[in-house]
């Protein structure tokens, strides 16, 4: 038993770096962003949480329309299903717009959800296949991500949406310029998603 928890820890350790604790940067309008400083890179991870009046199934709805996360996630200028492999499984492409004169970033995301218990849902973002899509000229494809949304319902009609993600964004960017919109665009994502849930 210590060896198999001693392997599942140097695997995790290895993939990730040891991770800080969460510092809460932004609590307003029933959301909140957290970052932490991972050991293995310079560039943090966020979680941003935030409650709505909405159910989990519209919730998971929102979150899946690859064709339409654009119209809700900052700073992202497109957006598509690539591929559906069935009801749980699907492989979703987003474009993100960087300051100038940081050229743009795209990553295509294989897409898949677990329904735990009734009404909670996990759906886990890792990086897909490149070559289900062509990559776009002048833009930067990242290929080193890992995150995931939980949906779970809460008391009084409320559903709590997290989202966790870390990325590496590929090519020249300093890391303090990645960390200081690293607050921001969640934050104004989730502005954007509360709206929508709450319609």
């Amino acid at each position: 038993m210590k060896v198999r928890f001693c392997l599942v820890l140097f695997l995790l350790v290895g993939s990730f770096g040891l991770a800080q604790e969460w510092e809460l940067k932004i609590d307003e309008d029933a959301i909140k962003v957290y970052t932490r400083k991972l050991d293995s890179t310079q560039f943090d991870e966020f979680k941003a949480v935030l409650r709505a009046k909405t159910t989990p199934e519209k919730a998971l709805s929102v979150i899946l329309d690859g064709d339409r996360l654009w119209e809700w996630n900052h700073k992202t200028s497109d957006s598509e299903t690539v591929l559906r492999y069935n009801d749980t499984t699907s492989v979703v492409w987003m474009l993100n717009d960087l300051p100038w004169p940081l050229r743009d970033r795209e990553n295509l995301s294989l897409i898949r959800v677990r329904n735990p218990k009734p009404g909670t849902y996990h759906v886990s973002i890792d990086p897909a296949e490149n070559h289900l899509k062509e990559q776009p000229e002048n833009v930067i494809r990242t290929t080193q991500f890992k995150g995931h949304w939980h949906i779970e319902p809460l008391d009084n009609g409320l559903v709590e949406v997290t989202q966790q993600l870390y990325g590496d964004p590929n090519g020249m960017i300093p890391a303090w310029l990645l960390n200081s919109i690293l607050v921001n665009v969640p934050f104004h994502s989730f502005e954007n998603l509360k709206v929508i849930l709450e319609k």
